[in-house]
């Protein structure tokens, strides 16, 4: 089942547009059916089908997208799309550019780590996503959960798969902390208390304490396309610990504004403010399960 919050912003201002309508195992928005098969909006999946430098392709978790070869960030053929795209100072300052941010509909437990933050399971994609690209190679997050009876705390391990794209070590700043930003709208974090306690007389013991426990998305994805149509750049990350929960788009239903303009916001601090507050232009935010 696809739902879809299809927010648009510019820059940190949101305005909310119609909500999808839920069709059995489809949701349908104007006139568009949508497959389950992808963690990915089905809006990013055609935009990147029109891009003449984005391809889709399969992959463990459905269909993703990729830049073209030879089309990649860093080589001639993604200069020359940037240069077209960015060529005069009026198209920068229209921010004709548009992001489409896909959040998931499974709920996991992020437990004491959290999603978001300085040390928050999302933040560690700065350990994996590195001057053009990210590592896809899943890697663990430790954490610490408390059990479904509070009756003790034990260690785990978050599994991260990261992907990504993009041009250079500024961009990589502006994608992981909009995937940040991403992750703290909507974040529901609890201190929760564990005892255990046995034994008789000298063999008795009793533990016990508050860990903070944290619930959040298990999908966030950020794309950027220029107003020609072209891919720019993008950064996902799937998250996995258990069987996730669902119905994470229905706690989204009121943060769409929040998400969009959180991501609208980033581009003024990260990297210096280098590349300009308009880096995303026009961002909407979509639930996909």
């Amino acid at each position: 089942m696809h739902f879809h919050l299809i927010i648009a912003a510019l820059a940190a201002v949101g305005t909310a547009s119609p909500i999808a309508s839920i069709k059995g195992e489809r949701a349908e928005v104007q006139g568009n059916t949508f497959s389950r098969r992808s963690l990915l909006s089905s809006e990013t999946l055609e935009q990147c089908k029109a891009a003449p430098n984005c391809e889709t392709y399969e992959s463990q978790h459905g269909t993703m997208i990729r830049f073209k070869p030879g089309m990649e960030p860093g080589t001639e053929v993604h200069k020359r799309f940037l240069s077209s795209s960015e060529g005069d100072a009026l198209s920068k300052r229209d921010g004709t550019d548009t992001t489409r941010v896909t959040v998931g509909d499974g709920t996991i437990g992020y437990g004491s780590t959290g999603a978001s933050g300085v040390g928050g399971a999302i933040h560690h994609l700065y350990d994996t996503c590195h001057e053009g690209s990210c590592d896809r190679s899943a890697f663990q997050v430790s954490t610490q959960i408390v059990s479904r009876l509070h009756e003790n705390v034990g260690e785990y391990k978050i599994l991260l798969h990261p992907d990504g794209q993009y041009n250079g070590w500024s961009e990589r700043d502006v994608f992981v902390e909009a995937m940040v930003a991403v992750a703290n709208q909507g974040e529901k974090c609890d201190d929760v208390t564990w005892a255990n306690g046995g034994g008789f007389g000298n063999w008795a013991s009793n533990n016990g304490g508050t860990v903070r426990q944290c619930t959040q998305t298990n999908f966030i994805s950020v794309n950027r396309f220029s107003k020609e149509g072209y891919l720019k750049g993008f950064m996902s990350v799937l998250v996995e610990l258990q069987s996730p929960g669902s119905g994470w788009c229905v706690t989204a239903a009121g943060l769409g504004g929040a998400i969009s303009g959180a991501v609208g916001a980033v581009p003024a601090t990260a990297a210096g403010g280098a590349l300009g507050a308009g880096f995303f232009g026009i961002v909407s935010v979509i639930c996909s399960a």
